[in-house]
């Protein structure tokens, strides 16, 4: 009968139920077969704080009165009577009704004339609670084999009570991680918050003094000391967008959300513009910048445009920065790495572009190489040029990783630095329709010098949608010289009003503005447009942060530009969506090459 009991209670106790009913039957059948009126379980509670510890009653049946416990009672393990249970070797029987704690004596109604008999629960050679029945009748009338019998069963109470205290543990842990990540995701997004509002703030201005700036470094009237005065004021927006688009990045890898937006795009024009971005740098230390093509290179290729182009301009913009006389020289060379396939009409074959930025600078301490990756960290060099935030080469190296490559250094002190990375990506032929002097691309140098649009009849309209009067004013600055016929609006409302009377082929979105945000005006417009009146809605936002973007093209934008913006990034987007060429005439000016805008 013992073994049975014990066998029994061993299995109920170690069932699949819910914590507070796994000792609901062994209570019942424990009660039953010591012709009990009553069974208590305590629990020695795990805390994980300094305070003391108590005993907690997780167990309760009585014969008479089987109704839950609202409160579960608490005892002092410190108690005489619970000091005696838990030192004694065996079940003590013949305890007192009057040495009862008052919590258990509460519990007992009718007769003071009971019997209890009780044995301490152990886990891993600890006590970790007790067992205790009580009887009506005499306090010795506990005989031998009962009190074996309650010791053998204690041993399973004690391994369900760690079990159910190891489960009580694990919720109140998956609680606090649950309440950890509620806190880190509300970090996270007043974080993106903060750091969308600052670059929106930021960004809105500078987009000013770039775009400005940039329209004035094309005019030709302008004194040698006047058109310095401009380059420095070019240069220094320039500075301060790459240190700001730095912490952004930073964040996206941080936040984990840092992604790869593939392009078609020429990678000549790529390698031309980060040169005239870097060349007055160059040339103002006395410098010799050079671009040197080592093999055959690549035409139009698919790959994350932006980021190369930032990886390249933080590896050549810091061997400038570090070097004081000498050259820095960057070798490009490309190498085909698969067969070539047909794909919707043209030829695409998989191939990798190996670049090597090389300089005659400080060089860098072997013992600091490993240092340059590290976030905020910058090397004796570093330091001693008092320039740079310690972003650019660990924002590199992501990037660079992003881009299926690795960026490895070679460093000698004094001598020198060579940064090196291959990418992996897509070539494909020209298009057939891109023959003669007519292409989709064309460097930023071009792109400040268009001087017209032909090729149709009827005149491209253009909707500029901005609340900020400088921004509107330098939109049509850029756009004027194309002959495209422009109107404004201040708001999102006003924009589906203009749009609706004035039928633009093209319109330029704003997001942040009163009455009616750009997101909210896209939508309604590509609600209510059909296929004669549908305009091509490219975004344009300071809101840098690619949920931006998403928004924006969820809500119909065709396309996305984030300011500040250049020449170059809206002629493109605009020949791109509308369907135009550049030609480049064979008349030079004194600038280079003029352009004008095809159908």
């Amino acid at each position: 009968q013992k073994e049975m009991l014990i066998e029994q209670a061993s299995r109920e106790l170690h069932s699949e139920l819910r914590a507070d009913q796994v000792l609901r039957e062994p209570l019942i059948r424990i009660t039953e077969q010591f012709g009990a009126r009553l069974c208590l379980v305590f629990g020695l509670e795990n805390r994980q704080d300094d305070k003391q510890p108590q005993l907690v009653q997780i167990g309760h049946y009585d014969v008479a009165n089987d109704t839950e416990v609202d409160s579960p009672p608490r005892l002092n393990p410190q108690l005489p009577l619970i000091r005696d249970i838990f030192s004694a070797k065996a079940a003590v029987a013949g305890i007192r009704f009057e040495d009862l704690p008052d919590i258990i004596q509460a519990q007992i109604s009718g007769s003071e004339s009971v019997s209890v008999l009780a044995t301490a629960t152990n886990s891993l050679n600890r006590s970790n609670g007790f067992v205790m029945l009580v009887r009506d009748g005499d306090q010795d009338s506990w005989a031998d084999h009962e009190t074996q019998m309650l010791d053998a069963i204690a041993g399973q109470f004690g391994i369900a009570i760690a079990q159910l205290d190891t489960a009580a543990t694990e919720r109140q842990y998956r609680r606090w991680l649950e309440d950890s990540k509620h806190q880190a995701e509300v970090a996270n997004r007043a974080k993106s918050d903060f750091l969308a509002k600052m670059t929106h703030e930021l960004r809105t201005p500078l987009n000013a003094i770039i775009g400005f700036s940039e329209i004035l470094r094309a005019d030709q009237q302008l004194s040698p000391r006047q058109r310095e005065t401009i380059e420095t004021v070019n240069t220094s927006g320039e500075h301060l967008l790459d240190v700001i688009n730095e912490i952004l990045d930073l964040s996206k890898i941080e936040a984990g959300k840092i992604e790869r937006n593939d392009e078609h795009f020429e990678i000549k024009p790529l390698l031309r513009s980060v040169h005239d971005m870097l060349l007055q740098k160059a040339t103002e230390k006395g410098l010799a910048l050079e671009f040197v093509a080592q093999t055959a290179l690549p035409g139009e290729v698919k790959t994350d445009r932006s980021k190369l182009r930032q990886i390249l301009l933080n590896l050549i913009g810091n061997a400038i920065k570090f070097t004081e006389t000498g050259s820095v020289r960057l070798k490009v060379k490309a190498s085909v790495t698969g067969d070539p396939i047909r794909l919707d009409g043209r030829i695409s074959r998989p191939i990798t572009i190996h670049f090597e930025v090389t300089d005659t600078g400080r060089g860098i301490h072997e013992e600091e190489i490993p240092l340059l990756f590290e976030r905020y960290t910058q090397t004796e060099t570093g330091r001693q040029s008092a320039q740079g935030t310690g972003l650019g080469l660990p924002i590199a190296q992501n990037f660079v990783q992003l881009l299926g490559g690795d960026l490895t250094v070679k460093s000698s002190y004094g001598t020198g630095t060579t940064f090196e990375f291959a990418i992996t990506c897509d070539e494909y032929a020209a298009d057939e329709s891109k023959t003669g002097d007519s292409t989709t691309h064309m460097s930023e140098e071009a792109a400040q010098r268009v001087t017209g649009y032909h090729g149709s009849e009827e005149p491209i309209r253009i909707l500029l949608v901005e609340d900020v009067p400088v921004n509107r004013l330098l939109l049509k600055k850029i756009l004027g010289k194309a002959g495209f016929e422009l109107e404004e609006a201040e708001n999102g409302q006003e924009a589906v009003q203009k749009w609706h009377e004035w039928h633009p082929h093209l319109i330029l979105m704003d997001e942040e503005m009163p009455v009616l945000r750009g997101t909210e005006a896209t939508r309604k417009i590509k609600t209510l447009a059909n296929e004669q009146n549908d305009p091509v809605i490219i975004s344009l936002t300071a809101f840098a942060l690619e949920q931006a973007k998403q928004d924006a093209l969820k809500a119909g934008a065709t396309d996305f530009v984030a300011k500040p913006f250049r020449s170059h990034d809206l002629f493109t987007k605009i020949a791109q969506h509308l369907g135009l060429t550049y030609e480049f005439k064979s008349r030079q000016t004194e600038e280079g090459t003029e352009a004008t805008l095809a159908r």
